[in-house]
C-alpha cells in the first residue's frame, strides 16, 4: 500500500510534526515519558539539532524550495552576483505586488541554489538563462 500526499518534503514541517506527536503521546498516552525522551536522544534528532545550531550560528536557514509560475511579468524577482568570480547569486530585490513577493516565501538576500532542479550555485549567467527559460 502506497500513500501519496500533495505537499513535498520539508524537514521543518517535519520535526514540527514530530514534536506534536510526541507531546500527543506523552499527554495522552500510557508510554512512560521516560521512553519517549529516549526516542529524542538518538542520532538523527541529535544531528538536527546540531545542524539547526551551526545554521542559526552562521545566520543561514535549511535551503527550502520555491515554486514560483512564471506571469506575463516574470518572477518578480532580481538577482545579483559576480558573474567574473562566479559567487554566489543573491536575490536582490524581490518586486512589490509581484507573484514572488504574493507568495511570500522569498526574502530579500536568499541565495538562489537552483531553478527548475538545475543546480546553479556561483553559475550566474546559467541562473539568468534557466529564470528566463522558466
Amino acid at each position: 500500500m502506497s500513500v501519496t500526499t500533495g505537499e513535498t518534503f520539508n524537514l521543518e514541517k517535519d520535526i514540527e510534526r514530530a514534536i506534536v506527536l510526541l507531546d500527543r503521546l506523552r499527554t495522552t498516552s500510557e508510554i512512560p515519558e521516560t521512553e519517549l525522551q529516549w526516542i529524542l536522544q538518538s542520532d538523527f534528532f541529535d544531528a538536527v539539532s546540531e545542524l539547526a545550531a551551526f545554521a542559526a550560528s552562521e545566520a543561514h536557514s535549511y535551503p527550502r524550495v520555491i515554486e514560483l509560475s512564471k506571469t506575463a511579468e516574470g518572477l518578480a524577482f532580481n538577482v545579483m552576483g559576480a558573474r567574473e568570480q562566479n559567487s554566489p547569486i543573491y536575490k536582490s530585490c524581490i518586486i512589490p505586488n509581484g507573484i514572488a513577493w504574493k507568495h511570500g516565501g522569498l526574502q530579500k538576500d536568499d541565495q538562489l541554489l537552483s531553478v527548475s532542479g538545475i543546480f546553479v550555485e556561483n553559475e550566474h549567467q546559467k541562473a539568468i538563462d534557466l529564470l528566463k527559460q522558466a
